[in-house]
């Protein structure tokens, strides 16, 4: 009983993280993973972009800012890439 309510848990906090790793913009989704182009198709022309640097003056990715509804939500792209959703 104890492994079957243990690989519940575990099941559900996959599914928790792996929601975490997308956002709806309209009736559309980005994925982590997804590419630039995409992002663009989708989501259109940021509202901020935020240039992210390693070091100083050795670029690291961008982060894009969208406002909706009063909230922001931040995709952090590297290499052309979505790597993080907050």
């Amino acid at each position: 009983m104890r492994k079957l309510v243990f690989a519940a848990a575990v099941l559900l906090t996959s599914f928790a993280a792996r929601a975490a790793d997308s956002v709806q913009f309209g009736q559309r989704v980005i994925t982590v993973g997804d590419r630039i182009g995409k992002v663009y198709d989708i989501a259109g022309e940021p509202t901020r972009i935020v240039p992210l640097e390693k070091t100083p003056g050795a670029a690291a990715g961008q982060r894009f800012e969208y406002v909706r509804n009063g909230k922001t939500v931040s995709l952090t792209l590297s290499g052309g890439v979505v790597v993080r959703i907050d």
